[in-house]
């Protein structure tokens, strides 16, 4: 079973949440989540839904929830803990469709580690 660090909680559909913890951008811990019953995406729609729930999970993960201020879920939207959270789920759930959904939005170019290795620099 794939295990994500860095605070990943991941709630899409077929995919269960067993740990999550803010992850302060000083913090050497690391939260471990477990990513089950991944399906393939059959298309580009799906990945994008995919990836928006992943998202939201990072945000969760990183420190904003739901009820944050729209600034604050940006701010972490913009963290390396958010960034490196969605990089290591969309490697290591490795879909063709959800990658290519993730490099399009984001404008990264995922290396071997996961790490995002930003468009242009």
């Amino acid at each position: 079973m794939p295990v994500l660090p860095r605070g990943l909680a991941v709630a899409a559909a077929g995919l269960a949440v067993l740990a999550a913890a803010p992850a302060s951008a000083t913090s050497d811990e690391q939260t471990a989540v477990a990513v089950r019953h991944v399906t393939p995406t059959a298309n580009s729609a799906e990945a994008n839904a995919l990836l928006n729930r992943l998202g939201n999970a990072a945000l969760e993960a990183c420190g904003a929830f739901s009820h944050s201020l729209p600034q604050y879920r940006d701010a972490v939207r913009a963290s390396a803990c958010w960034r490196t959270s969605m990089a290591d789920a969309v490697t290591r759930i490795d879909d063709a469709n959800l990658t290519n959904a993730f490099q399009r939005r984001e404008k990264v170019q995922l290396v071997s580690t996961g790490t995002p290795a930003i468009a242009g620099n």
